[in-house]
């Protein structure tokens, strides 16, 4: 159906929006009653596809709704998916490599990522900080004992 141009653009119904059961339920039974479905596009201002794939598809239909996608099947199982979490708890450090090689899965590193997202287990890089040294921890222990008997007026003027 071709729009004239810088004709006002009607709100009625918005671009590339699946048909309400209702809008279904009126195809067909325009269909029902014998109208081509050139008619019935020009009488409900729909697309003679739309018009056509609608009333085809009404007998997949149960009450005009439209059935569900379900889209790719996972290749994850539930069974997967607890082995994988069970190992990253145990190992809040492991890499995605080493997660691989314990869990004997071979999933890509996005697919275990996506796993450890839905559980909150994602986070960033832990910082590497020095190991503390016999010598830095003996400093800081005759530090402490120094200031052991210390009292409130002592740690009030340093704190």
């Amino acid at each position: 159906m071709l729009r004239t141009p810088l004709a006002t653009i009607t709100g009625n119904r918005p671009r590339n929006k699946e048909l309400s059961p209702f809008q279904r339920g009126i195809l067909v039974g325009h269909a029902a009653q014998g109208l081509s479905y050139g008619r019935i596009a020009k009488a409900t201002k729909l697309p003679k596809t739309t018009v056509r794939t609608a009333v085809l598809n009404a007998s997949l239909q149960q009450n005009g709704e439209s059935r569900p996608r379900s889209g790719r099947p996972s290749i994850v199982t539930d069974r997967d998916r607890r082995h994988v979490i069970r190992t990253a708890r145990v190992n809040p450090r492991i890499t995605y490599q080493k997660l691989q090689e314990e869990t004997q899965l071979n999933f890509s590193h996005s697919t275990f990522y996506r796993i450890l997202r839905e559980y909150g287990l994602t986070n960033w890089l832990a910082k590497q900080r020095p190991l503390l040294t016999e010598e830095v921890a003996a400093k800081r222990l005759a530090w402490c004992r120094e200031r052991r008997r210390w009292g409130w007026e002592e740690w009030s003027k340093v704190i």
